[in-house]
């Protein structure tokens, strides 16, 4: 099982890794924001739906400080993980500038392209004439593996500069604007789930979300002797590549056709009488999205009930074997390593249910247990992951954790 630092030893960590890049030690404000887990609703935020995430127990931290030299200089550190290039510096512009920032072409440099979107975001709200700064980034979120390291570091960036400049901004709005800088300067097409589970999550709560209107509620999981574990295939994945955009261009034709807005308003009697206008891989897609828009509508019933019977977890698990099996045939977007995960998890005792969670093509499965088997259930699941794979999946236990938060120094 994977010790994961505490928040308190992250922000030491970005303190110190502060003090020896930058040489200060005071004054300095630090923020944080978590990576998340979604128990299920895949791949159906940027379709309208429904989805239920929590915040994990790891953070990206922002430790820094207002430029000393009161100029527009901003230069920033980072200690993430395979990042080649981990120092940049750009200038801000000013309110009547011409040249705004833009994003960075340097490959080297495509990780530090979700800063200067935040950043502009953060400029957008806040317009007033700012400094620079100078800060440094370290982060507990792996890399690729589907638990929104990216929404972890634009909702930590967002949320420092609102501490460093004495700013609070509407949460919604917040997480609106964290979107916004995924798609415009990473360009990535993400739906509105990631943001708002980094900055809108809840201490010992699950987020129902819904991405149409953007309302939510903050469920609590009522099941003590029961937990989800999270296991890194560690089989990387990366959403920028096209897979997930055509996934995205398949559902908004699919929705285009049928005359609505969204896959959210459409339903299996209207695709099935206007089935001979699509081709058997739009089908698919837009069976799954409106499956586990109602998978996750009936999880949330169960949730919501205040029912803590057996008989709610068998169905929670029920929903999540369903959600797995169509995010693999339909969606296609599992892979063999997780699908061997799955399966092998489901066949344990007290397994109740589990699925590949977040965008797919690698990353992470999520599964939901009995407590008292996870030593077991870890133990015969690394055992078989590395023999067959030949390498050591990563275990978490999922703990929810609270949103986006100014952090004491």
């Amino acid at each position: 099982m994977e010790s994961l630092p505490t928040l308190d030893e992250m922000v030491t960590e970005a303190k110190r890794a502060f003090r020896d890049r930058f040489g200060v030690t005071e004054s300095v404000v630090a923020s944080c924001a978590p990576g998340r887990v979604n128990i299920i609703g895949e791949h159906v935020d940027y379709n309208g739906g429904f989805v239920l995430p929590m915040a994990m127990p790891m953070w990206t931290v922002v430790v820094g400080v207002v430029s000393r030299t009161g100029d527009s200089k901003c230069r920033v550190h980072t200690n993430l993980a395979n990042i080649e290039c981990p120092d940049f510096d750009f200038d801000l512009p000013s309110n009547d500038s011409s040249t705004p920032l833009a994003p960075f072409k340097d490959p080297k440099l495509l990780w530090a392209n979700y800063i200067l979107g935040t950043v502009t975001e953060f400029f957008k709200i806040h317009p007033s004439p700012w400094s620079g700064f100078d800060c440094c980034i370290v982060s507990s979120v792996p890399l690729g593996a589907g638990l929104s390291s990216s929404a972890s570091l634009e909702a930590a960036v967002f949320t420092f500069l609102e501490n460093l400049h004495k700013v609070e901004t509407d949460q919604v709005e917040k997480a609106l604007a964290c979107q916004r800088a995924e798609h415009t300067f990473a360009n990535v097409p993400c739906g509105i789930m990631d943001q708002f589970a980094s900055i809108l999550c809840q201490e010992n709560k699950l987020l129902y979300l819904d991405c149409e209107s953007q309302k939510f509620n903050h469920l609590s999981f009522d099941f003590p002797d029961h937990a989800f574990l999270v296991i890194n295939s560690q089989v990387k994945h990366q959403l920028a590549d096209g897979a997930y955009r055509k996934r995205r261009a398949m559902c908004e034709k699919v929705a285009s056709v049928l005359g609505v807005a969204t896959l959210r308003l459409a339903d299996l009697r209207m695709l099935e009488e206007n089935s001979d206008k699509f081709d058997e891989e739009h089908i698919h897609k837009a069976m799954h999205v409106i499956k586990e828009i109602d998978r996750t509508r009936q999880v949330f019933a169960v949730l919501s009930s205040g029912d803590q019977s057996q008989q709610s977890l068998i169905a929670i698990g029920q929903f999540m074997n369903q959600s797995h099996e169509s995010l693999k045939t339909l969606y296609d977007v599992s892979c063999v390593e997780i699908d061997t995960l799955v399966e092998c998890a489901v066949n344990q005792p007290g397994v109740l249910g589990a699925r590949i969670t977040g965008g797919g093509f690698g990353g992470c499965c999520v599964v939901l247990l009995e407590k008292s088997v996870v030593p077991a259930v870890v133990e015969s699941l690394e055992r078989m992951y590395k023999e067959k794979f030949c390498k050591v999946p990563i275990f978490y236990m999922a703990t929810p954790q609270k949103g986006a938060a100014h952090c004491v120094t």
